[in-house]
């Protein structure tokens, strides 16, 4: 029976910023048994494996798992090496490269990086500020039923940024977000009800639903 590798639920809620206590976090690791015989690691990914590496504080091996990985078109790997190289972490800092790998990694389907290009080109950091690509990109993230791609794309329907005010799909982005578990979701929303007539709100309610059913409606 294969075994199945337990660090991987943590390991990719780790986020990619130098560890000040490489040491302890490996401690913790083993104590909640993430390090195995080689016999059980060898149930864990290659990409879990590097992940495990880098909480080891060994970030010079692990950019090169991760870019590795990257290369062959691993699309959590390619998001991994752009954060690696726009920090400097486990290799020199290069903001064109990572930003490059972050766009090869969102168009290979990574929604973390989805949400990371809409971030830049909508803060106007990192790139010229461009809304409607922005908007793009959120929309992306948001029609994978991603809470975080649906609260921003809700952020511009209702503010008018990147794409022109609706009140209606706002209202139903903020409810989908609500659902996914972005809690302010459902505050904003009930905001914005108290703004709208009875039939605003009744076609908010079905493309709601409609989202819900496929989150690629618009």
């Amino acid at each position: 029976m294969a075994h199945r590798c337990r660090c991987q639920a943590l390991a990719n809620k780790i986020p990619l910023t130098r560890a000040s206590h490489p040491k302890r976090l490996a401690a913790i690791l083993v104590a909640l048994g993430c390090v195995f015989p080689a016999v059980i690691l060898g149930g864990c990914s290659e990409y879990d494996q590097a992940r495990r590496i880098y909480v080891q504080g060994r970030y010079d091996d692990a950019f090169g798992r991760m870019l590795k990985m990257a290369q062959a078109g691993d699309n959590r790997a390619q998001y991994d090496v752009a954060m690696m190289y726009v920090q400097g972490i486990g290799t020199t800092k290069e903001l064109e490269l990572g930003f490059g790998w972050m766009i090869e990694a969102a168009k290979s389907g990574n929604i973390g990086a989805m949400n990371e290009l809409g971030a830049i080109y909508e803060s106007g950091v990192g790139a010229q500020r461009n809304l409607p690509v922005a908007f793009q990109w959120y929309r992306l993230a948001a029609q994978r039923d991603d809470s975080i791609g649906q609260f921003n794309v809700a952020n511009m329907y209702a503010r008018g940024i990147g794409v022109p005010a609706d009140i209606v799909k706002a209202w139903a982005y903020y409810r989908r977000a609500a659902s996914n578990g972005v809690l302010t979701g459902r505050e904003r929303a009930t905001l914005l009800g108290e703004k709208m007539s009875a039939a605003q709100l009744a076609e908010a309610e079905a493309l709601e639903d409609r989202l819900r059913k496929d989150p690629t409606q618009n």
